[in-house]
C-alpha cells in the first residue's frame, strides 16, 4: 500500500472510513506485502522490542491475532526524514528524554502562544488571594489538584509522533507550540486555562511557517503534518463568547483550510467523551458525538482533516472514544488504550489512555505517504 509495509497494517486494520487525499491504497493485500512493494530504495528495519502500538502499524490484518508482537515493528529507515510535524499542546519537556530528542539528527523548534491568548489577566482580587501564573516558558503544565507543575501531555504526544526511540516518525523535524496556561496558588495548580483564540493563534503561526514567513524555518510543500490533541470545547459551553463564537468558528475553519491549501495534513484527536465514564469525568457526565464538540465538528466528510478514534491493542473500540455521526465521522482508529509513554512525574514509563495518544500514532500514515511521493531528504 503506497509501496510501503508501514501502511499495510494501519490502512487495512484500522479501515479508513472517509475520503482523504491518501485514499488511493492497494486493494490486493498479498500483492502489497510483496517484497517489491516494501520499499523503493530504503533499508527495511525490524524492531522486535517495539511497543505494541508500533507493531500494529506494520501488522497484516488477522482477526485471530490482531497484534502479532512477536513479528515486531517493520519500517523503512527514512522514518519521516524531511517532514515536519507540528504539535499544538500543553507544553513540552523533551529535554528530559535525550534519547527521544536526538537533536543531532533533526531540528526541534518551539513557540509559545502569548499569554494574552492563553489566559485572561489576573485581577487584583486574584493576586491578593495568592493566585499567580508560573514562569512564562515552554514547560509542560499540569492539571488541577496536582502538586507539581509538570504533567506531560504535550511531551507525550510529541514523543509518540516524533520521538527518536519510540516515536512513529523518528527523523521528522518537530515544531512544538504551547497553547495552555495554568493558574497557581501555593504551589498547586488551581485551573487549566486556554481557549479557541489560543488555538487559532497557533494555527496561523503554522500557516506562516509553512508559507515561509517564519525566520529560520523551512518546510517543503506537502511535507508537513499537524497533530491537534488539546482543545475540545462543547458547543453549549461557549456562551461566554456571545456573538463572537460564530466568528471564531469561521476563522478557525478558514485557518484549517489554509493549512490544507499549503499542503499540511491535519490530524485531530476525536475526543474522550464516548459512552463510558472514567475517573477524570464527573458523575454528571453526558456522552457526546464529534459534531457536538469544537473544533472536531469542523472535520466534515468533505474536509481534509482526519479525526482519530481509539482502540485497545486488540483492535477493539475504546468505549471512551467519542463516536462520529452524520457528516462528522471518525476517519480512522489507532491504539489509544494502555499506550506506554513517559510520565514526567515518575521516573519510568506509564500506561496512558485517550485519543490524544492514538492521534500521534497515525502520523506515520500520512507522513509515510508524503515521504514516498516527495522523496525523503
Amino acid at each position: 500500500m503506497f509501496g510501503s509495509p508501514l501502511l499495510v497494517g494501519l490502512w487495512v486494520y484500522f479501515i479508513l472510513t472517509t475520503a482523504s487525499p491518501l485514499a488511493d491504497y492497494a486493494r490486493d493485500l498479498d500483492a502489497s506485502l510483496g517484497a517489491n512493494n516494501i520499499t523503493d530504495s530504503r533499508v527495511v528495519v525490524t524492531d522486535t522490542s517495539a511497543n505494541d502500538y508500533l507493531t500494529l502499524l506494520s501488522a497484516p490484518f488477522d482477526v485471530a491475532n490482531p497484534n502479532p508482537v512477536e513479528k515486531g515493528y517493520v519500517r523503512d529507515d527514512s522514518d519521516g526524514a524531511g517532514t515536519t510535524i507540528f504539535v499544538i499542546d500543553t507544553g513540552f519537556n523533551m529535554e528530559r528524554f535525550p534519547d527521544e530528542e536526538c537533536l543531532d539528527e533533526r531540528r526541534i523548534d518551539t513557540s509559545l502562544v502569548p499569554r494574552s491568548y492563553r489566559a485572561e489577566p489576573l485581577t487584583d482580587a486574584e493576586r491578593n488571594a495568592g493566585y499567580y501564573f508560573p514562569p512564562d516558558n515552554m514547560d509542560d503544565v499540569s492539571t488541577p489538584a496536582n502538586s507539581k507543575n509538570i504533567h506531560g501531555h504535550g511531551t507525550q504526544v510529541a514523543i509518540l509522533a516524533g520521538g527518536c526511540k519510540t516515536g512513529v516518525a523518528r527523523k521528522a523535524n518537530l515544531f512544538l507550540i504551547k497553547m495552555v496556561e495554568v493558574l497557581m496558588k501555593a504551589g498547586l495548580v488551581e485551573e487549566t486555562m486556554t481557549g479557541p483564540n489560543a488555538q487559532l493563534h497557533a494555527l496561523r503561526l503554522i500557516g506562516a511557517a509553512v508559507a515561509g514567513n517564519v525566520a529560520s524555518v523551512s518546510v517543503p510543500r506537502g511535507k508537513a503534518v499537524l497533530v491537534m490533541c488539546t482543545g475540545n470545547w462543547r458547543e453549549e459551553n461557549m456562551s461566554s463568547y456571545g456573538a463572537n463564537w460564530e466568528a471564531i468558528k469561521t476563522q478557525m475553519k478558514m485557518a484549517l483550510e489554509r493549512l490544507d491549501q499549503l499542503g499540511v495534513t491535519v490530524v485531530m484527536a476525536a475526543g474522550n467523551d464516548g459512552s463510558s465514564s472514567n475517573p477524570q469525568q464527573n458523575p454528571d457526565f453526558v456522552p457526546r458525538y464529534t459534531d457536538q464538540q469544537f473544533p472536531q465538528g469542523l472535520a466534515t466528510v468533505d474536509s481534509p482533516m482526519l479525526l482519530v478514534g481509539s482502540t485497545n491493542s486488540k483492535g477493539q473500540l475504546s468505549t471512551f472514544s467519542t463516536p462520529g455521526r452524520g457528516d462528522i465521522p471518525v476517519s480512522l482508529y489507532a491504539q489509544g488504550e494502555a499506550v506506554s509513554t513517559y510520565d514526567l512525574q515518575q521516573s519510568g514509563p506509564k500506561l496512558k489512555s485517550g485519543t490524544s495518544y492514538s492521534a500521534p500514532i497515525v502520523v506515520r500514515s500520512p507522513q509515510s505517504e508524503l515521504s514516498r511521493v516527495l522523496g525523503a531528504s
